[in-house]
């Protein structure tokens, strides 16, 4: 298969180093699927392939998604899979394809799926898909055979719905041309549009999670079938999912939800891919670090091209998490201090001087904290750190998965509780998905060694990481509970020396019967600003605990390392008596686990917005 990736994108990830990679595999794709009718009009395929152009170029947008490649998935049959392919495969911008990609799922074996075709519809077939980036071909659909998909029949409509429910099910855009009439046809244009928007029909009987639905970005088009279609021929209209849209909800109420749902989560992922394609020297550095922790003493260059696709992806997400979780911990600091000095100004002011100066400075930096928390928020900066966190993790997982030759997805095992808040990680993930699929998948020649791999520098490593993560949580409560601790005694002690100080220059004044007279105390004003001083310190450095949540921390790493503990046992075990079969499927269910696991750790997080504190 030809390759679209022209020689001026083959940049490396903050090389040059001997094991660069493609940087277009790094970055997370838009996935584009294309369907529409075959018996297109000759008179109307350049102003189709126009609005197909339209579509893509506005995706590519400064103001949008410009950092993200596209990727189109198309099965090249006759009209509107091979207009979009030919869009693919020639339009420009800045000197590179529109297009990063093309792939072919084909819906039946290649020789059956030509049996459409004839003539220059057959060669014209063959060009195109000579130039994708790669093909497969759809298995059988229940008991279809090749005998039984011969010719015009259900059978065959079962492998061509099979076909559309894989463009749907790798695609986060459909672009549909389509004359908008629903003719019943199982596997028709209509059935692959239900498709996009209401999701994927449900294969287990008891599956209770909310179907996952996606735009379909609808071109009115004639057919030969049907030449005048009602409404604006060519005209594009964006289609979401109905699972947006209320009871008694007005369409364009909805609509417009749903188009900020879906532009919040493209451009995450644009996000992402632009900070992979304009590395500064700092994220170079740090990226480095993360592959360091990822592979120890393993050297990058004994790995695939494909696993150091999967190092620098895992690299890169980890990196900016930690960056961002840097820059979180600074910010949630500043606040905490800000709060407290802002404190302690007011309690200048109110017992100790009448000075403005007090009050205004106090006020300030209340402000200050306000102002500095709403921008950190609106740059996304307090859920940033968890984001990338769990993209790290999931990728993580996916390394190891590799290159045991597991091809399972994470995304069929991650994140469930969270989709509303965290689906752009799992659009993200859908499109290396997607190009996975198209990839050769060689079995390891040397799984036993691989295993080793996996056991040694995942399993055994994150063991010991959370044993160090648990201890680490534990003293950091410790010490905040320490000191806490010492504010609340030393105000306890302040206030009880005040009592009896208070007591005593009172006494006379007491025994002569004036009990409830005016007493005055000169010397009160810095002992009251101790008292209120420390116990707001100890009420502060409590919320700092409580929001870090380093005692949940703590336990849920205890209960991670006994896990890991207890697979690095099993699955050593299984290598001492060379059993890869039962291994695999220990390092599959633990990958399982450590995806729960991180999935719970966002939300205990996500639970715990970053605010200004009150003391």
């Amino acid at each position: 298969m030809g390759n679209l990736t022209t020689a001026s994108e083959q940049t490396n990830l903050c090389e040059p180093n001997s094991a660069g990679v493609d940087l277009s595999q790094v970055l997370a794709p838009l996935v584009i699927g294309i369907t529409g009718h075959r018996d297109i009009r000759e008179q109307d395929r350049e102003a189709l392939k126009g609005a197909i152009k339209s579509i893509l170029m506005n995706l590519k947008k400064k103001k949008k998604y410009s950092s993200t490649p596209l990727v189109l998935l198309s099965a090249l049959a006759e009209g509107a899979d091979r207009l979009a392919a030919e869009v693919a495969l020639s339009e420009k911008v800045k000197d590179q394809l529109l297009v990063r990609q093309l792939f072919v799922p084909l819906p039946m074996p290649q020789a059956a799926y030509e049996e459409d075709f004839e003539g220059d519809s057959l060669r014209e077939f063959r060009i195109l898909l000579d130039q994708a980036q790669g093909s497969l071909e759809r298995p059988f659909v229940g008991k279809n055979t090749e005998a039984s998909i011969k010719g015009e029949n259900p059978q065959r409509d079962l492998q061509y719905e099979s076909v559309g429910k894989y463009i749907v099910e790798k695609s986060q855009i459909l672009i549909a041309l389509w004359d908008g009439e629903d003719t019943g046809l199982v596997g028709g244009t209509a059935a692959v549009v239900k498709f996009q928007k209401e999701g994927l029909p449900l294969t287990e009987p008891c599956s209770f999670e909310a179907m996952e639905g996606f735009p379909v970005y609808h071109v009115l088009t004639p057919r030969v079938k049907n030449p005048n279609p009602v409404g604006t021929h060519f005209q594009l209209e964006v289609r979401y999912p109905d699972s947006f849209r209320g009871k008694e909800e007005a369409a364009e109420k909805y609509k417009e939800r749903a188009r900020k749902y879906y532009h919040q989560m493209f451009s995450r992922i644009n996000e992402f891919n632009r900070y992979a394609s304009h590395p500064d020297s700092t994220l170079c550095s740090e990226v480095k670090k993360s592959k360091g922790y990822l592979l120890k003493d393993l050297n990058e260059d004994q790995f695939s091209e494909q696993q150091r696709i999967e190092i620098n992806r895992y690299a890169l997400a980890d990196a900016l998490a930690l960056r961002f979780q840097n820059k979180k911990i600074f910010t949630d600091r500043l606040m905490h201090g800000t709060i407290f000095l802002a404190f302690l100004a007011f309690v200048f002011f109110a017992h100790l001087s009448q000075n403005p100066l007090f009050l205004t400075v106090s006020l300030a930096l209340v402000v200050f904290g306000l102002v500095w928390g709403a921008v950190f928020r609106m740059k996304d900066g307090d859920t940033k750190p968890e984001d990338y966190r769990a993209m790290a993790e999931g990728l993580r997982v996916r390394f190891f998965w590799r290159l045991v030759g597991l091809q399972d997805f994470v995304t069929d095992h991650y994140l469930g509780k969270q989709r509303s808040e965290l689906d752009w990680i799992r659009c993200g993930f859908r499109g290396w998905d997607a190009h996975s699929d198209f990839e050769d998948h060689v079995p390891p020649a040397n799984l036993l060694e691989r295993i080793k791999l996996v056991h040694e520098y995942w399993v055994e490593d994150q063991k010991d990481y959370f044993h160090r993560a648990k201890r680490r949580e534990e003293r950091r409560l410790e010490s905040i509970e320490f000191w806490g601790g010492i504010l609340a005694s030393f105000a306890l002690f302040v206030g009880v020396a005040m009592l009896v100080l208070v007591f005593i220059q009172a006494l006379p004044q007491i025994l002569s019967g004036h009990m409830l007279g005016n007493y005055e105390y000169e010397w009160t004003g810095w002992r009251i600003i101790l008292i209120e001083g420390a116990l707001a310190g100890a009420a502060l450095l409590h919320n700092y605990g409580t929001r870090t949540a380093r005692r949940e921390h703590a336990k849920q790493y205890a209960r991670m390392e006994g896990v890991f503990s207890r697979a690095a046992e099993t699955i050593g075990a299984r290598l001492k008596a060379e059993d890869s079969e039962i291994a695999l499927c220990c390092i599959k269910k633990l990958g399982k686990e450590a995806l729960t696991e991180n999935g719970d750790w966002v939300l205990l997080h996500r639970e715990r917005p970053l605010d200004v504190p009150h003391p």
